[in-house]
């Protein structure tokens, strides 16, 4: 009897003994993680980076320097002006905004009835900030909410569809300058988005200046146009900053990531493996904000579309999250690729080359050496004369020339038998 007391007695030790240490194993592993990650935000913050949702807030911004203000001063009649043109969408089932030409007449007839709307345009475009003024106390899902409920977003796209309209009239009625101003207006549009946080915006204002792209791509294939709406065009294109703006998109949603960790759990119930997850997506996000300067092509192999969890280089939360980082990335290739392809279009055709005559340099054209450059590879961008007119692309992710291929779509660029 005494033996099986003294075995239960040692059993009891050893079991308690071996709990403590594992006890305090963990909590000084989960001390070192945390330190580690303190370290990191701070490193963060001493960067003048946001590491969290609060820090995404700005001082107010007077209300006439501030391009959201004249967006509400005009919204109920863009609004009215954005339903006549929907019904037509939806009354002849179009894909994009192809309109008839018995449409052509109705749609010169309400620009003149809403002829205000350009004006205000305009001025949304011209002050010098755009703020929303979101309430960044909220918490992630609820920011997210309000940013989709405020109309922003609609009336962004209203105005697309509305300087596209009178983009349309205009061809029709053969003005071709004033066709590429409004074209030039709604460019303008795109990058006032750009100043917003978070990768939602960054992705609406992205399909937006692609709406701008194929617009000027239309006019510049239609004709000629004078040289002074040539100039205006290349002083427009040459604003596009995507790699920085990527790079603000990505900074601002680490910290909506890292407020979603903080409201998810607190300090005192987070897990070592929690700890460790967090982070593993802030070294993901630091390692795909040191992509955005490299060419695609450098770091393709490291981060392919999908892969299975089992194989997730930065564990199993981030992973969920990676393919968006990517595509934000090769989104402001995109749109970088096509800024090239349309300033190398335009300048091409100013220059009047006779057949046979060889293809001009960048410094020849007046433009950057790096407009010459294709983000997706690092190689020059490819350039063709074609029987109908310029063509320019880039390889685009697949790091192939696919001569052109704007359907599928393979290649990404411009040309006279389309865009994309």
């Amino acid at each position: 009897m005494k033996k099986w007391k003294r075995i239960l007695l040692w059993t009891a030790i050893v079991t308690g003994t071996t709990t403590a240490l594992l006890l305090i194993t963990t909590a000084v592993y989960s001390w070192t993680l945390e330190k580690q990650l303190e370290e990191k935000l701070a490193a963060i913050k001493a960067e003048g980076d946001p590491i969290c949702l609060a820090d995404l807030a700005r001082k107010p911004v007077p209300n006439e320097q501030n391009g959201a203000t004249y967006f509400l001063k005009f919204y109920e009649e863009l609004r009215l002006f954005d339903r006549f043109l929907c019904s037509i969408i939806e009354q002849r089932n179009m894909e994009g905004y192809d309109y008839w030409p018995e449409d052509i007449g109705k749609i010169e007839e309400m620009l003149n009835k809403h002829a205000g709307i350009y004006g205000m345009l305009e001025e949304a475009v011209e002050t010098p900030d755009f703020y929303t003024n979101q309430n960044y106390s909220d918490s992630p899902e609820q920011l997210l909410k309000k940013i989709d409920a405020d109309g922003i977003k609609y009336q962004f796209q209203a105005g697309y569809r509305y300087l596209g309209a009178r983009k349309t009239v205009l061809m029709a009625k053969g003005n071709r300058d004033e066709a590429l101003s409004s074209v030039i207006l709604s460019s303008n549009l795109s990058r006032q988005l750009h100043r917003e946080p978070l990768l939602t915006n960054f992705f609406t204002s992205h399909i937006c200046s692609l709406i701008s792209f194929e617009g000027v791509n239309e006019v510049l294939q239609s004709g000629p146009i004078s040289e002074q709406t040539r100039q205006k065009l290349d002083a427009d294109l040459s604003k596009y900053r995507m790699r920085e703006n990527v790079v603000h998109a990505l900074k601002t949603e680490r910290a909506y990531c890292i407020s979603n960790f903080l409201r998810d759990f607190s300090s005192l119930t987070r897990s070592p493996l929690q700890i460790s997850q967090e982070l593993r997506v802030l070294d993901m996000y630091e390692t795909f904000l040191s992509y955005v300067p490299q060419p695609f092509s450098s770091w393709a192999d490291k981060e392919p579309e999908k892969q299975p969890p089992s194989d997730a280089p930065y564990g199993v939360l981030a992973e969920e999250m990676r393919p968006a980082l990517r595509k934000a990335i090769i989104f402001s290739y995109r749109t970088e690729a096509r800024v090239h392809a349309l300033r190398i279009i335009n300048a091409l055709q100013s220059k009047n080359l006779k057949e046979g005559e060889r293809i001009p340099t960048m410094a020849e054209l007046g433009l950057p050496a790096e407009v010459g450059i294709d983000p997706f590879n690092g190689k020059p961008m490819i350039i063709k004369r074609t029987t109908k007119g310029w063509l320019v692309y880039s390889v685009d992710k697949n790091l192939k020339d696919d001569g052109g291929d704007f359907k599928t779509p393979l290649d990404c660029g411009f040309g006279p038998n389309g865009n994309h």
